[in-house]
């Protein structure tokens, strides 16, 4: 039988993690550029007879880009800092090795200005234990094969297979 480690969090996965919450900055600034862009436009083309209405457009395009700048800080640029934030610690503290049988559950939980998480059952010869995994990672763990698993702080960050190949 063959041992194979499976690490779930890479060294350079927070530089990407930079780059990805760059671009969405920058999307964010555009469409509040835009938004300001399109005010002063409906600002400029307003005439004693179209003031309501220009009003009303000048309202209108703000509300919208504003909360479409909002939920793009809020929902996406804000998740990803945790995620850089998350992974750097994954990366940087020590680890602890867990042996046993692993279920991943269904349960969820989003921790207030952290990373959302699923709960994996541990049954081990110590006993039952609970460990929890990053939820955009929990795709990767192979709970059917993994006889072991590391875990920084609770999160678990590479597990060990075995094969039967060879």
């Amino acid at each position: 039988m063959e041992k194979k480690v499976i690490e779930l969090y890479g060294e350079n996965e927070p530089s990407l993690l930079r780059k990805k919450r760059l671009a969405w900055i920058t999307a964010a600034a555009a469409v509040m550029v835009l938004t300001v862009a399109v005010c002063i436009f409906f600002c400029v083309k307003t005439r004693p007879t179209t003031a309501g209405r220009m009003l009303i457009y000048t309202i209108a395009a703000s509300t919208l880009g504003g909360w479409i700048a909002i939920s793009i800080l809020r929902f996406v640029i804000a998740d990803i800092s945790y995620a850089i934030k998350h992974t750097e610690t994954m990366l940087k503290e020590e680890r602890e090795t867990i042996e046993g049988r692993f279920e991943l559950t269904n349960e969820k939980l989003l921790i207030k200005k952290g990373v959302s998480m699923q709960r994996v059952n541990v049954r081990a010869k110590s006993g039952d234990r609970h460990l929890q995994i990053y939820s955009k990672k929990a795709k990767y763990l192979d709970c059917k094969k993994a006889v072991r698993a590391e875990s920084v702080m609770g999160f678990i960050v590479a597990y060990e297979v075995e094969d039967e190949a060879d």
